[in-house]
């Protein structure tokens, strides 16, 4: 039975949590699994477009297309556009809080068992995560190699990073973060069947303006209607609008796993996510690995079984924050019968957010 705990309602067991978070960040194959729980405040969140979308593609209508694309153009406005204008100054603040309190855990990192990396994984396709660490002057590892065409390769995150002094011969390990980005990124382009590093920001704005007088001024409406053939005729786009073309420029444009319940065919057919998702399993069948969760509620399938059958591993702990007291109650039916699992849960009508989540790490590594 996984264990569950009120995480803030008791100062003894929060000292005896921290104390065993610290033992292990300091002696674990150190995993974070984060959701979009992550970015919560910064982006909106989905809402119910991924079960609209699902309807929508179900369904036996030649013009289902209308439906799908006005829902593509809704999730764009809402979780794709707003990228471009993030001011990673104020709006990633507290990810880049976090971020720092884990480099200065990594840094202090003292251990003969295990390499001074973190590996994040994370079903974001936005860029907070790397933004976030390059203002932090943090070495990360995101797949990619080359400066003036950066390409992706799973093969670049087989490193480890040294800096050696001028003076001498002496070298010491470099913390590094690898980011394994489960779900593809808005920063990925495919070129010739390989995946390079994009200008996202022109991307979003170019596929903007290009659509954006060609939508229907009310296209919100598909937001509180039910997805069926009366909403067919209700969306009407302009200037000679097709939706097929908007649709292939769109998944042309953005390689990542958009949000409907078959989002599991694209990861296993895409011989890109297939291999993140092999490193996933990989790295969680490492013996004595821990798994920090936060911000991801373990509904996509593929991740999920992954990490069912993950813990079967018996030197694997995996840790989850839970956001609310409803998540919790889901998470715990979810993994009852896994002894490995421990659930936090904060106290009754509050949350685990971000600021709270470095509140925890921040209490390690004032005793690191």
């Amino acid at each position: 039975m996984a264990i569950k705990s009120d995480i803030f309602n008791n100062e003894s067991l929060k000292k005896d949590i921290i104390s065993e978070i610290k033992n292990y960040m300091e002696s674990c194959n150190v995993n974070f699994l984060f959701g979009s729980g992550l970015s919560i405040g910064v982006l909106d969140t989905l809402g119910d477009i991924e079960d609209k979308l699902t309807k929508a593609e179900e369904m036996n209508n030649e013009n289902k297309s209308k439906i799908i694309s006005a829902l593509f153009w809704i999730f764009f406005k809402k979780s794709i556009y707003p990228i471009k204008n993030i001011d990673d100054h104020t709006d990633l603040k507290d990810i880049k809080s976090f971020l720092g309190v884990l480099k200065n855990i990594l840094e202090n990192r003292v251990t003969i068992n295990s390499y001074r990396q973190i590996n994040i994984f994370t079903t974001n396709y936005d860029s907070f995560i790397e933004i976030s660490l390059e203002n932090l002057k943090v070495e990360y590892n995101d797949g990619f190699s080359g400066r003036i065409n950066p390409y992706f390769d799973t093969s670049n995150y087989n490193k480890i990073y040294y800096q050696q002094s001028i003076f001498s011969d002496r070298k010491s390990e470099i913390p590094v973060f690898n980011l394994f980005k489960l779900h593809g990124s808005i920063t990925w382009e495919l070129k010739k069947n390989k995946v390079y590093y994009c200008d996202y920001i022109d991307n979003i704005s170019v596929f903007n303006d290009t659509y954006n007088d060609h939508m229907p001024d009310d296209i919100n409406l598909i937001l509180d209607d039910e997805v069926n053939e009366d909403l067919i005729p209700k969306i009407k786009f302009k200037n000679e609008f097709s939706e097929n073309t908007f649709l292939s420029d769109y998944k042309q444009k953005f390689k990542i796993v958009n949000p409907t319940k078959h989002k599991f065919e694209e990861t296993v057919f895409d011989n890109y996510y297939h291999e993140l998702l092999r490193i996933y399993s990989n790295e969680l069948e490492k013996r004595n690995t821990v798994l920090f969760v936060f911000g991801f509620s373990f509904r996509d399938e593929h991740i999920k079984e992954i990490t069912k059958r993950s813990l079967n591993n018996p030197t694997l702990q995996v840790i989850i924050f839970s956001y609310d007291e409803r998540s919790s109650l889901e998470l715990e039916k979810m993994f009852d019968e896994n002894r490995n699992v421990k659930i936090f849960k904060p106290d009754k009508n509050k949350k685990i957010d971000l600021i709270k989540l470095k509140e925890i790490f921040s209490k390690i590594n004032e005793e690191t």
